[in-house]
């Protein structure tokens, strides 16, 4: 048997881990410096690897009397459900350090979410039973949320398959809110 064949095979497997190992490795000439919304995040923040997919999402929550405005990266396309869903969740440890809070109770979750000509229906469940202030800032949270979305321009609440007339801060209880009617609370 004759050497040769077995130094090709070497060279070419050689060659080929060769231009293996270069795929998709990006090159610089110099160091270049991180953007401060790509800073490396405490493990206790949910982590999206950048890519094709990763996606960022508004959510509003509660600081003192305010609504604070938050942005979530994501590894889907931002749609009502998503944003229902994610804002149902509740605040994440770090949110929490700020100082921000949920005004929705714990343990609310989404039966439904549809949008028809803008307006989104949510049909939350029973557990949605906010008092007070807590009551309106819970709904002005979802509503901010929402319409953050570029195809949602007004929300309409049910609690289990009942359509609710969610209050408001100055316009009394409505069957169907978009911002304006929680515009004391804006962030």
């Amino acid at each position: 048997m004759s050497r040769r064949p077995a130094v090709a095979h070497v060279g070419l497997l050689a060659a080929l881990l060769l231009a293996v190992a270069a795929c998709g490795v990006p090159t610089q000439s110099r160091a270049r410096a991180i953007a401060n919304d790509q800073q490396i995040s405490d493990v206790t923040t949910p982590t999206v690897v950048a890519g094709p997919t990763a996606r960022r999402i508004e959510l509003y929550f509660v600081d003192s009397d305010r609504l604070v405005k938050v942005e979530r990266g994501i590894d889907q396309v931002p749609d009502p459900t998503v944003a229902v869903d994610q804002l149902l969740s509740g605040v994440t440890a770090r949110e929490k350090d700020r100082g921000l809070v949920s005004a929705i109770p714990p343990d609310t979750s989404a039966h439904a979410v549809s949008l028809s000509n803008g307006v989104l229906t949510i049909d939350l469940s029973e557990n949605f039973k906010p008092v007070g202030d807590t009551y309106v800032e819970a709904c002005a949270q979802i509503v901010y949320t929402v319409t953050a979305l570029s195809d949602v321009t007004a929300v309409r609440f049910l609690v289990d398959g009942d359509l609710i007339n969610p209050p408001t801060v100055d316009d009394g209880n409505l069957p169907q809110v978009d911002r304006s009617n929680y515009r004391t609370l804006a962030p």
